[in-house]
């Protein structure tokens, strides 16, 4: 593997784990963020709708009081109908209340369904009363039964909802150590990505320096072999050198090698 080759594969390895890390920290933000959200907007909406039951209840005991009260029997039908609005409006919140309610929250639900039948058997006794000419008795029965069943109801619905005020603080309180135990993911992570990419830079580098020691090494060793084949060369040159000068004196000395010299022939290493 050459160093071009090392280089590419050490940055990709960096280039993904960069992008791994930075991918699997926006998924876990986006889900902390979403799954906060949810629970937080669930618990508001619960502490709202629990709120919202008074308003109907209590406006339905003013309106069968008023009903009592009234001798036109056309108004008193028309504060009747106006009562059971308010009642078919409790029931409304009461539906949207059963459907993010828990086993706890039923639990809760069930009293304030048995408090809200005791009312409204009392209220319809109230009105045979009035109906049958016996408005003393449906005002005493209203102020003995209704109106403080009326007062348990609101305190029922007052103190689950300082409950559900406690599980909303809570729960926030829950969020905000999450939100730092996702901080310290996060950092961890981040550690982690730095520590492992310092790694591969290390890692890369040795490499590349093992690398240039090999190949100096290779440099030298083949700067010395062709030293020494030069060396080698030099030695046989000056051999062929000094053995041509005996063959030249040796040639003047030799009578036939002087022929063919007087001849104007020459020798031929």
């Amino acid at each position: 593997m050459n160093i071009n080759k090392l280089l590419f594969f050490g940055f990709s390895i960096i280039i993904l784990f960069v992008t791994s890390a930075a991918y699997l920290t926006y998924q876990m933000t986006q889900n902390s963020i979403l799954e906060f959200n949810h629970s937080i907007h669930q618990q508001y909406k619960k502490h709202n709708l629990v709120l919202e039951m008074q308003l109907p209840a209590r406006s339905y005991t003013m309106h069968m009081q008023q009903a009592i009260l009234t001798d036109d029997p056309f108004d008193r039908d028309q504060i009747i109908m106006q009562g059971h609005g308010f009642a078919s409006q409790y029931n409304l919140v009461r539906a949207d209340f059963m459907l993010i309610m828990n086993d706890y929250d039923k639990k809760w639900l069930e009293g304030l369904d048995d408090i809200t039948d005791q009312i409204s058997e009392a209220s319809k006794k109230v009105l045979r009363l009035q109906d049958t000419g016996h408005k003393q008795e449906a005002i005493r029965l209203l102020r003995a039964v209704v109106f403080p069943l009326t007062e348990v109801f609101s305190a029922h619905v007052s103190s689950y909802a300082i409950k559900l005020e406690g599980v909303l603080a809570k729960k926030l309180l829950d969020e905000e150590e999450q939100l730092n135990a996702l901080v310290l993911k996060i950092s961890v992570m981040t550690a982690l990505v730095v520590l492992l990419s310092l790694f591969i830079v290390f890692y890369i580098t040795r490499k590349i320096q093992l690398m240039t020691k090999e190949l100096c090494s290779l440099n030298a060793s083949l700067e010395n072999r062709v030293n020494e084949r030069t060396n080698d060369l030099q030695q046989v040159q000056e051999e062929l050198i000094k053995q041509n000068d005996k063959l030249r004196e040796v040639s003047i000395k030799d009578a036939l090698t002087g022929v063919y010299n007087r001849f104007g022939l020459r020798e031929k290493l």
